[in-house]
Parts: structure tokens; C-alpha cells; sequence
């Protein structure tokens, strides 16, 4: 669409696609990461459009965070942008906060990325603010916190929250009413992994939507659920 235009990005249930931004920037600044070119330009649009602040749940090696960041950069507004991590320094961090052995992604070449992040001197954090700054992303960050979401120090309300720890019914149990408390009425929240109504259904008992749609029948690569808060 247009950079001028603005529209809901949700259709009568569905992402509207016409309302995405494309994002504008070089995707060889882009760290190692996950998140396709279409979730990119969802997170980044998002964040150009919202009052804030904005608060970004594991952010890994800046991926989203650069895709998030360039949306504050170009919103005349200049919303609060917070992200979090584990910052993980160890495979013995990385099973006690993830709960699974990191020994596969030692014994595998095609897991590299992630054993040398991890073992690098200051961990996955070094690396997140390093690779923000060669994006030139770092001075859109309002703050870069270490640890557990569930345990640091946040503002009380965002109004748009990207979230990288609702991968399970485990995990959205755990999340689900945190970010409920977290996320403003009215505020959207966006989720990596949460790709069908089948996740979908578990959120909903802890959030009440005006909307959560889904990414995946635009793009087969995507698994982001988007949603909106409805206002009390």
C-alpha cells in the first residue's frame, strides 16, 4: 500500500494485506533470524502506526527488533520501544530457561548460529546490541533488559506488545494472564508461533480480542497471530 495510506489491518476476522507496509529497508542490515519478509513488514507497520510504548518479548539476535525499530524511527509520534531477553550466556541458561538441552545445537552444523551466539563473549545480548547498532537501530530502542519477562521491571501498560514466548500450550499458560495485565485495551499484541485457532483458543481464555487473525493464509511462511485488545 501506499506509506501515506492507513487502513485495518484486520478485515471482517482476516489481515487485510492491502494495509502491510512493505518494509523499506536493506535486508543484508537484517540479523540471522527466523521471521519472513511479510512478518517483517507486519512488525514494522505496527509500530509506525502506535501511539506505544512498545514492548518486544525475545527479541534473540535483533531480527524483530530492527523490523520494530524501523517502524518507531518512521512514526512521527516516537513511541517508548522496550525489549526484553534471556540474554543466554550458557547451555546450562539455556536449559534452565528454556527447559530443553542445548546439546542438539552443539552437535549440529546446521544449528551453528545458535551455539556460537550463545558462547560468545556477553552472550546473545552482546550480539542483539551489535547487530542493532550496524542496523542503525540501536537509538530507536528506548531500553535492552536481561531476563525473564516475568521477573523484571516493565511500564505498567503498552499499547502493542511482540511476543516470541507463546510456542505451546505450556507456555501461553504460563504468559497468558501476565500479558493480559501487560497489554493496554485497545493495544495490539502480536504472536510468533501461535498459527491456528488451535493455540489461538488457549489465548483467547486469557485475553479477550476484538480480533486475532492469522498470518499463515497470506503467507505459508508466517506464523504469526495478530490481535487487538477490546476495550473494557
Amino acid at each position: 500500500m501506499n506509506d501515506n495510506q492507513t487502513c485495518e489491518i484486520v478485515v471482517d476476522g482476516k489481515l487485510n494485506e492491502s494495509a502491510v507496509l512493505d518494509f523499506p529497508d536493506s535486508l543484508t542490515l537484517m540479523p540471522e533470524g527466523w521471521l519472513s519478509t511479510f512478518e517483517m513488514s507486519i512488525l514494522y507497520t505496527l509500530a509506525k502506526q502506535s501511539a506505544g510504548p512498545i514492548l518486544e518479548i525475545g527479541s534473540w539476535l535483533g531480527r524483530s527488533t530492527v523490523a520494530i525499530a524501523g517502524g518507531v524511527r518512521d512514526n512521527v509520534q516516537a513511541p517508548i520501544f522496550d525489549t526484553c531477553d534471556f540474554g543466554l550466556t550458557s547451555g546450562v541458561e539455556w536449559r534452565e530457561k528454556l527447559q530443553e538441552s542445548f546439546m542438539p545445537y552443539t552437535d549440529s552444523a546446521e544449528n551453528d548460529v545458535i551455539a556460537r551466539s550463545v558462547f560468545q563473549t556477553g552472550g546473545t545480548i552482546a550480539l542483539l546490541i551489535d547487530n542493532l547498532r550496524k542496523a542503525g537501530a540501536l537509538k530507536y530502542v528506548t531500553s535492552i533488559i536481561r531476563g525473564d519477562v516475568l521477573e523484571i521491571p516493565l511500564r505498567a501498560k503498552y499499547g502493542y506488545i511482540f511476543c516470541d514466548t507463546l510456542h505451546s500450550e505450556r507456555e501461553i499458560r504460563a504468559y497468558g494472564a501476565f500479558l493480559n495485565n501487560l497489554l493496554a485495551d485497545g493495544g495490539f499484541i502480536v504472536c510468533d508461533d501461535v498459527i491456528s485457532e488451535d493455540l489461538g483458543s488457549i489465548l483467547r481464555e486469557y485475553i479477550h480480542f476484538e480480533f486475532l487473525a492469522y498470518s499463515n493464509p497470506i503467507d505459508q511462511y508466517s506464523k504469526f497471530a495478530v490481535g487487538k485488545k477490546t476495550h473494557k
